[in-house]
């Protein structure tokens, strides 16, 4: 039997909350936060598979935070456009040689 290290516990913890639900996660979305974003410091530069699930979470979570200052809004703003950018090939392209 093996014994739980810290860094699986937080992340086993995190993965837990983040299944409760919609409507859990939206009253929870700080704890959720702080959870995977110590579970993540906790793996350091090890097991980056379950860092990429959590930082995944992480990044969900923070859209459902309030804004902290204006970075934080423009970040939440340019987030959506740069993914739907980042997706389409003919835009990508017709950015590129405008």
């Amino acid at each position: 039997m093996t014994e739980e290290t810290s860094s699986d516990y937080l992340y086993h913890t995190a993965m837990n909350y983040w299944s409760m639900g919609e409507e859990w996660r939206r009253k929870n979305a700080a704890l959720i936060a702080t959870v995977a974003r110590d579970a993540i410091q906790e793996y350091g530069v090890t097991n980056p598979e379950r860092r990429v699930e959590l930082q995944a979470i992480l990044d969900e979570v923070e859209t459902l935070l309030p804004p902290r200052d204006f970075r934080s809004i423009a970040g939440l703003i340019e987030r959506p456009i740069v993914r739907r950018i980042a997706t389409s090939p003919a835009l990508c392209w017709s950015l590129a040689f405008a």
